[in-house]
């Protein structure tokens, strides 16, 4: 009786090696990349009241910079480095939508929040922000418009500093 279980077991993990793929990496993708470059900066042309392109020089004058240098470091610099979280859910997520109904669930969070890096964040212990994309930012609020000065520095997870164009696509996703 004990062979059943060993040959159920060894199929099993035949199959599963089956599904793994090709490793060759050089693989063509089965789709082409497509160059779209041209009708999304019709789309903005089309639609100047929305989208509005300018310089450094284009900035208003006497904008006050901020980046939130004067924050406390967050956590305790007495606290042992390491060890695990533990979270909490109120309840199992119903869906994971993030439109429609039961789509603004305890587990919301996890699928939209969580996952991208923010232009800035609000401060867990403070009423203020500490940047996250942008290196720093203004708020003209008389004009209610703000400006942010992305992170030179910054990456996006292919290693591209792409900011100008890609800055448009996280905003607007």
């Amino acid at each position: 009786m004990r062979f059943y279980p060993t040959i159920t077991g060894l199929l099993t993990l035949l199959l599963l090696s089956a599904c793994g793929g090709s490793t060759d990496d050089t693989q063509s993708p089965d789709f082409p990349a497509i160059d779209n470059t041209e009708e999304v900066q019709a789309y903005y042309s089309e639609r100047p009241d929305f989208f509005k392109f300018k310089t450094i020089a284009d900035l208003p004058q006497g904008l006050t910079w901020e980046n939130g240098d004067h924050l406390p470091e967050i956590g305790s610099p007495d606290a042992k480095k390491g060890g695990t979280e533990y979270v909490r859910l109120q309840d199992y997520p119903r869906t994971l939508r993030t439109l429609g109904p039961d789509a603004n669930g305890s587990f919301r969070a996890f699928l939209l929040d969580n996952v991208s890096i923010p232009i800035a964040q609000r401060h867990p212990n403070e009423f203020e922000y500490f940047p996250g994309l942008a290196e720093s930012w203004s708020v003209d609020w008389e004009n209610k418009t703000v400006y942010v000065k992305i992170d030179p520095l910054a990456t996006w997870s292919d290693g591209v500093r792409d900011h100008q164009r890609r800055f448009l696509l996280h905003v607007f996703h």
